[in-house]
């Protein structure tokens, strides 16, 4: 799915044009998913007998609807959702990525650390997320055991790496275009969690089980 660095720009660039409460615990929320082992963090979810996947934004809003409105963190940790979900559909059907070639995840993989540098310049990041004291006591901590000190201390190192190259799949150019869209139908879905209707279909948007 797409990157930390990305994730945190799309957050950043949400609260620029909506001012979020606690803007360090949304931050969080947006890169925390990929902080846990368990690929489970994302609720995936199956669909058409197991044929296509997806992930479950609707069974997060019934976990944690109660909060994505009062607790910036579950608010981020649920745009990470749709951001990934928006992320898969970019580079698969847009870009027409093909996973299964030797060297293309790997190459995929590589044109993240490529592209962080130019999006780390572009929308002014700079690595300020923090842990708030009491995470272990958040419902989301009890259902996962995220590895926090691991995943920031990569993070870190994102924000200090320099590679060489140019991307091939996730250029800079589909890194603007990503954003740009998910600031759109992040702030669209916030709308729709304020009016309790018209939130985002993730099984429209499902994918073929390779």
């Amino acid at each position: 799915m797409s990157s930390r660095i990305v994730h945190l720009a799309i957050a950043g660039e949400i609260n620029k044009i909506h001012p979020l409460p606690e803007p360090e615990r949304f931050s969080l929320g947006s890169i925390l998913p990929d902080a846990c082992p368990d690929k489970k963090a994302h609720y995936r979810k199956l669909l058409a007998e197991g044929t296509r996947r997806t992930l479950d934004l609707s069974g997060f809003r019934g976990l944690y609807g109660d909060r994505l409105l009062s607790d910036s963190l579950y608010l981020g940790y649920y745009f990470h959702l749709l951001q990934d979900i928006l992320f898969r559909n970019e580079i698969y059907e847009v870009v027409g990525f093909d996973p299964r070639p030797a060297g293309n995840i790997p190459q995929l993989h590589l044109d993240y650390r490529l592209t962080n540098r130019y999006v780390i310049n572009k929308y002014g990041l700079t690595n300020q997320v923090r842990v708030p004291a009491g995470l272990e006591a958040e419902p989301l901590w009890q259902e996962w055991q995220f590895a926090l000190t691991p995943f920031l201390e990569e993070l870190a190192r994102d924000f200090r790496d320099t590679p060489r190259g140019a991307p091939i799949y996730f250029t800079e150019a589909v890194a603007d275009r990503l954003i740009h869209r998910s600031v759109r139908l992040c702030l669209q879905e916030l709308e729709a969690l304020r009016n309790e209707t018209g939130f985002f279909d993730e099984e429209r948007s499902s994918w073929r089980v390779r």
